[in-house]
């Protein structure tokens, strides 16, 4: 079933996820080039304010927080992955954490009180790394640790670090990873044999054209509910064209899932729903 978020933040009126670039020590180029992905992805991105992180996060809109090291480098995907995911209060991956208003204290104290991770200034608080954040936060709440390969996330020390991570993004095609995870990994021999081979490029054409999860459920119903009434006619072409009818609302029923993971678009209403 569908788990669809309908966050439309722009066009809703509410205020976008915020994002906060933490850490130093890189180009300019390269900051502008995390800034812009993190904007493609919905996020208001801030500069890092120094020892009053944790008084920004609070002043924060609702909604995601994400903090995201200057000098990530990766696929966009992986990116996605740990700021789009909804299902978990806190998601990390390296050099990214988010979480959502269900773990916004816990991240303010963790930034507040500080922890034991390297590279954390209890002084001053700045040169903490992302992941010694996400390390103080595990201490007060559970934090969905991401492994995103075969997806690339890095944070490069360096130039030569950063050219052997740009090396490996360009050796992982992204949008088959990204395809083959809208699939679950387990589902019934016809599903996974006969439907999501090809039902997943479905699934990216609603995405791209904006379809949410929530409408390919609907419309999976309203085909099934003809399917229905072709059959109650009790007449041959009723029972083949209402037979064909109900397969194709089976594969809707199949994309709008995939739909989700596809877009990482999830809700509680769409899981009802």
């Amino acid at each position: 079933m569908a788990l669809d978020d309908d966050n439309d933040y722009a066009e809703g009126g509410k205020a976008l996820p915020t994002a906060f670039l933490v850490g130093s020590g890189v180009r300019p180029d390269d900051d502008a080039e995390v800034a812009d992905r993190l904007r493609a992805l919905g996020f208001d991105v801030m500069p890092e304010p120094g020892p009053h992180l944790a008084q920004a996060v609070s002043a924060a809109p609702a909604g995601r927080v994400a903090l995201v090291d200057r000098r990530w480098a990766g696929h966009e995907h992986a990116l996605r992955l740990a700021t789009a995911d909804s299902r978990h209060a806190a998601v990390a991956i390296p050099g990214a954490l988010s979480v959502d208003d269900r773990a916004r204290a816990q991240l303010e104290a963790a930034l507040r009180e500080g922890g034991a991770a390297p590279g954390w200034d209890r002084s001053t608080r700045t040169n903490a790394t992302v992941d010694s954040v996400a390390d103080a936060l595990r201490t007060r709440t559970p934090v969905h640790v991401l492994d995103p390969s075969p997806l690339v996330a890095a944070v490069p020390r360096d130039a030569a670090e950063r050219q052997d991570v740009r090396s490996a993004v360009a050796g992982v095609d992204e949008e088959d990873i990204r395809l083959r995870l809208a699939v679950k990994d387990r589902d019934g021999f016809f599903t996974t044999h006969l439907v999501s081979p090809w039902s997943r490029y479905v699934a990216r054409w609603c995405a791209r054209r904006g379809l949410t999860p929530n409408q390919v459920t609907l419309a999976s119903l309203l085909v099934a509910l003809l399917a229905a009434g072709l059959c109650a006619t009790g007449t041959r072409q009723g029972y083949v064209v209402g037979a064909v009818l109900l397969q194709v609302s089976f594969v809707l029923d199949c994309v709008d899932g995939q739909l989700a993971r596809y877009a990482l678009r999830f809700s509680r209403n769409g899981g009802w729903l």
